[in-house]
């Protein structure tokens, strides 16, 4: 019985089948008429292998931890098994934390390289990363998606891209450490109700566990049976797509609809912004929030009970420091409410504390779609435009 890791899983499936469309990755900002990025197995395989030497290239090595706080994309996927190739440990962290929050999984986790946006979601990622940077010695290099050179960063579509470091490596090929089944792979972050942040190590072993047993080799299967599995599989049905908006830095998403499909060969789609389209339903009561999922429709109807609150809803708004605040948008009935007498209010109806907003916005009217529901996308720009003045 031979004992693979993860990243071995990914290379029999991708040469099974190299023209079966492994990601695809979709963009809030895309143009009309422009299709979603389409990355097959073999492609998927190549950018792997690729990163991975871009990888080593920065003097990351086994054991090393490589950060990276990145939207949904085909890119994350790709620097998670690139991670796995050389040994290092990936390291995803959410792309909404704020400074406070990263500087905390950048320092216990001591990463050597991390990756970030140059903006996202309100916020200059790349500048907040930069100014973290001068307090964290061991941080050997920050990387850019995007514009890079503003902040003195690495670029990360050259480097990581469309630079063939696999070819022009000097010496032997990049070595696969022996021990890479046994070898911690992943450390993932996660952030309690009083704001302390706990990190999790997984292996290849653990994570196979965790996707279930189909995803690839079994522990007790052995690697050819994983092999065989995919070799025999045809062309994925509408139960091999694995569709997901949620961030792939928590583990629940990137165990179920990142690993365990790659491993048997479907697609995974992978939105950045969960942004409803025509016919498209949304999910159950909804939730915003950065640190916290808040449950928007029962914080709504709470607030809607307050004697002097006509309309409510609720919106995640742009924060420096914490990556996004959730804010309660307020349409007075009238003497307007001050956010202590909101969260007081609240409080007293239930609802949990890390749920509570953390900011106010009185406004004369709410917008509205045709169907008279909250016109949420915008709200949030109408929320991001008064708070980029402030």
């Amino acid at each position: 019985m031979t004992d693979r890791s993860l990243v071995h899983d990914l290379y029999r499936v991708s040469a099974a089948h190299p023209d079966r469309i492994a990601i695809v990755a979709e963009r809030a900002d895309r143009r009309p008429g422009t299709p979603p990025v389409r990355v097959s197995y073999a492609q998927l395989a190549t950018y792997v292998e690729r990163f991975a030497h871009a990888l080593a290239a920065l003097g990351v090595g086994p054991g090393d931890p490589v950060a990276f706080a990145l939207p949904n994309g085909w890119e994350s996927p790709a620097l998670f098994f690139a991670c796995l190739r050389i040994g290092a440990e990936a390291v995803p962290v959410l792309p909404g934390y704020g400074a406070r929050d990263l500087r905390v999984v950048l320092e216990a986790t001591r990463a050597r390289v991390c990756v970030v946006p140059d903006f996202w979601d309100g916020v200059p990622r790349a500048e907040v990363l930069a100014e973290l940077a001068t307090t964290l010695p061991w941080l050997r290099r920050r990387v850019v998606v995007g514009d890079a050179a503003a902040t003195g960063a690495l670029d990360f579509t050259e480097h990581f891209v469309r630079t063939p470091h696999e070819r022009h490596r000097r010496g032997a090929w990049l070595r696969v450490p022996p021990d890479l089944p046994a070898r911690v792979c992943l450390i993932v972050n996660a952030v309690g109700l009083d704001d302390t942040h706990t990190m999790t190590r997984h292996t290849s072993r653990s994570l196979r566990a965790g996707a279930g047993a189909g995803a690839g080799a079994g522990a007790g299967a052995g690697a050819g049976a994983g092999a065989a599995a995919a070799a025999a599989a045809g062309p994925p049905g509408p139960h091999d797509v694995a569709p997901s908006a949620v961030p792939v830095a928590l583990l629940p998403s990137l165990l179920h609809t990142v690993i365990g499909p790659l491993l048997r060969g479907g697609t995974v789609m992978l939105r950045d912004v969960w942004q409803p389209r025509r016919g498209e339903p949304a999910p159950p009561g909804g939730e915003v929030g950065g640190l916290f999922l808040v449950p928007v429709a029962e914080v709504e109807d709470a607030l809607l009970g307050h004697p002097r609150v006509a309309e409510a809803a609720l919106a995640a708004c742009p924060d420096r420091e914490h990556g996004e605040l959730t804010c309660a948008v307020v349409v007075p009935a009238g003497a307007p409410p001050a956010l202590t007498d909101l969260r007081e209010f609240l409080l007293a109806r239930g609802v949990a504390r890390a749920h509570l907003p953390a900011r106010l916005e009185l406004v004369g009217a709410i917008p509205r779609d045709e169907a008279g529901e909250v016109h949420r996308p915008r709200l949030r720009e109408h929320l991001q435009l008064r708070w980029a003045r402030r």
